[in-house]
This record gives C-alpha cells, sequence and structure tokens, in this order.
C-alpha cells in the first residue's frame, strides 16, 4: 500500500495555552505515521477565509459548517493582532484515517462528561457547550485540532 500524507491544523487557542505538547505527543504515540513537517504561522484574513470557504464545500453538514465558522472568525487576525497556528504534516498508510481517530471526532449531541474517555486529543482539548435553554444552541466551541475526515484528491497550503 502506498504511502500518503495528511495534516492537522492546531487551533491558535490551542497554541495559546501551551498544549502543543500534549497534542503531538498524542499524534506521534497514537499513530503509525511519521512527522513530515512541522510550522507555525500567522494566518491572515485571506487564508481564513478560503480554508472556511474550503470546510463548507466539502461536507456541509453541520459538524464542517461550526468548523468553518470557528475557522473564519479565529484564525485569521483580531484586531490587528494576528494569532499563531501550528501546521503538523504526517507521511504513512491511511494518514487521514489515523489521524481522526487519535484528534477525535466532533460531537453534534450532548455527551455526558462523564462519558469522555480522555483518549482523543478532543476528548482532553475541545469544548462544545450548548445553551441550557435551547439545546440546538451551540454556546461555546473550541475544537482544539482540525484534519480531514477522508483524503482529499488535493490539497494546496501556501505558507
Amino acid at each position: 500500500m502506498s504511502k500518503g500524507l495528511s495534516y492537522v491544523l492546531v487551533t491558535p487557542y490551542t497554541v495559546a495555552k501551551s498544549r502543543t505538547g500534549g497534542v503531538l505527543s498524542r499524534l506521534l504515540s497514537r499513530t503509525d505515521l511519521e512527522l513530515a513537517g512541522a510550522q507555525i504561522f500567522t494566518p491572515d484574513a485571506e487564508f481564513a477565509d478560503k480554508y472556511s470557504i474550503s470546510l463548507k464545500e466539502r461536507a456541509p453538514h453541520n459538524q464542517l459548517v461550526l468548523l468553518a465558522d470557528y475557522v473564519k472568525q479565529y484564525f485569521g487576525p483580531s484586531g490587528g493582532r494576528p494569532h499563531r497556528t501550528l501546521l503538523l504534516l504526517f507521511r504513512g498508510e491511511n494518514p487521514c484515517e489515523q489521524l481522526l481517530n487519535a484528534c477525535g471526532h466532533l460531537y453534534t449531541q450532548h455527551v455526558e462528561v462523564d462519558a469522555l474517555a480522555g483518549e482523543t486529543i478532543r476528548d482532553t482539548y475541545s469544548d462544545l457547550i450548548f445553551s441550557a435553554d435551547n439545546p440546538e444552541e451551540v454556546r461555546y466551541f473550541e475544537p482544539a485540532v482540525l484534519t480531514p475526515e477522508r483524503r482529499m484528491k488535493r490539497i494546496t497550503i501556501c505558507v
């Protein structure tokens, strides 16, 4: 089987909270992938807009729309201040599937805190909090990391 290449973007909030070591150690210890590259960069508004649009186009269901809105709001500069994001590239067999398993899924339904095992990166570092008054309304969302759900035909990242 041929080797593939995939990525994980560590969100600006996760970078700012110095959680990158925990994220990277889980990715390296819970996958059979090789770290092919890493780069901290500060996305501009154009990058945030284009990445947000690409998320919406890939699959316009609730989870990716939520991610797309997050990227548009928090990846680009705010108040003239850029935000640092970490790009990690991984190479190996089925990299998208392995990274998704290590990162964990976003939950569209309510998940009791006691049900989270802390096995995935998102179990530990992400938050998805719904309004007590309206269980369909998201009150707070922090995904911690972003990674593609499936293999894409082509990806272009200009950093």
